[in-house]
């Protein structure tokens, strides 16, 4: 079996393509191939590519190119980061 960072919390897709996604952990997020492949050097924290997301998300949704609606508890927090950021 394939191993990742960290017990992932939720995942979101980075593209419309659906190549890859983000998947998030308590408090670092990584990218992954959709065959499974964690992405060598994707290691950063949440906060630092989401601004106002605290770690230890409950769930995050993609809603369209800039929009990603993160849910922790019974709050929500929206980022309009652009997907060509990330």
């Amino acid at each position: 079996p394939r191993t990742m960072p960290e017990r992932p919390r939720a995942v979101i897709a980075t593209s419309a393509s659906g190549n890859d996604v983000e998947v998030f952990g308590s408090g670092i997020l990584w990218r992954m191939k959709m065959n499974g492949e964690v992405i060598v050097g994707s290691h950063r924290y949440i906060s630092s590519q989401y601004s106002g997301v605290p770690s230890m998300i409950d769930a995050a949704v993609r809603w369209d190119s800039r929009t990603v609606y993160f849910f922790k508890g019974n709050r929500y927090i929206i980022d309009m980061t652009p997907v060509a950021e990330l």
